[in-house]
């Protein structure tokens, strides 16, 4: 996943990239890829996975084949897991607010808000 040190570099080396399913990352099943584009300049900032259909069904399958067990964890654990989370998340905030500029073009502090939100 994002590494600890990200900075909101798309080209950082420890930015996942491909389709992550049932644990694992992968590329889309039929191999095709997507730009992303910084709107202000055209840069490509990076290449991802374009999922399709079948990345979709992949990924609907895995999340039922883990839903019993996540429905058997203590409601307290599963509280540990969104809260940490929510910590790594913001803990980052301004990686991530970083990032939304550049994708999308919008000035950094509706970003900032945006990821607060």
């Amino acid at each position: 996943m994002l590494g600890t040190g990200y900075n909101g570099d798309m080209s950082d080396a420890d930015t996942p990239r491909d389709l992550l399913i049932d644990g694992e990352l992968r590329p889309a099943e039929g191999g095709d890829r997507l730009d992303v584009l910084d709107p202000a300049t055209e840069e490509v900032l990076a290449s991802v996975a374009s999922a399709g259909a079948a990345d979709a069904s992949a990924a609907a399958d895995a999340a039922a084949a883990a839903q019993p067990g996540w429905a058997a964890t203590a409601p307290r654990e599963r509280a540990e897991v969104l809260r940490r989370a929510f910590e790594l998340m913001t803990a980052r905030s301004e990686d991530l607010a970083r990032l939304v500029t550049r994708e999308n073009g919008k000035v950094l502090a509706e970003a900032r808000g945006e990821v607060a939100y």
